[in-house]
């Protein structure tokens, strides 16, 4: 009898806990939200296990299979480098229709942040047609 009470005890702390969790996390619909492409989100493409900090990248396939799951459900991606493989998403977005807000991360270092600055240039006059937005600094 004791282990029947325990069990029953044990389902409804459970069922507590789970619509404790459930009932504030479940999917709402937004007033006004429209089927329609957002405007621009920010990109990072990044992998688990892949980190500008340990200088492990997403290579250039990872990031066209990004921008594609993107194409319809956006209209511009927002990067924050210039470096690190990311010259792909300028040189691929327009294939799936985006448009590209290109950045440069700028920190303490002013090698790094001419290199940045530089690619900045360089990819914003070799892929005229998809960058539409430059931004220098964060």
């Amino acid at each position: 009898m004791r282990a029947l009470v325990a069990l029953l005890a044990f389902a409804v702390v459970a069922a507590l806990n789970f619509l404790w969790w459930w009932v504030p996390n479940r999917p709402v619909d937004i007033a006004g939200w429209s089927a329609a492409p957002l405007q621009s989100v920010s990109f990072a493409p990044y992998r688990p296990g892949q980190s500008p900090l340990t200088r492990t990248f997403p290579t250039p396939d990872q990031i066209d299979a990004d921008l594609k799951r993107l194409e319809g459900k956006v209209k511009a991606v927002r990067t924050y480098s210039s470096g690190e493989n990311l010259e792909t998403v300028p040189q691929r977005a327009g294939k799936y229709g985006l448009k590209v807000w290109h950045g440069a991360w700028l920190n303490n270092n002013d090698k790094e942040n001419l290199e940045q600055i530089n690619l900045l240039i360089d990819h914003a006059n070799k892929y005229k047609d998809t960058i539409e937005r430059v931004i220098v600094g964060n």
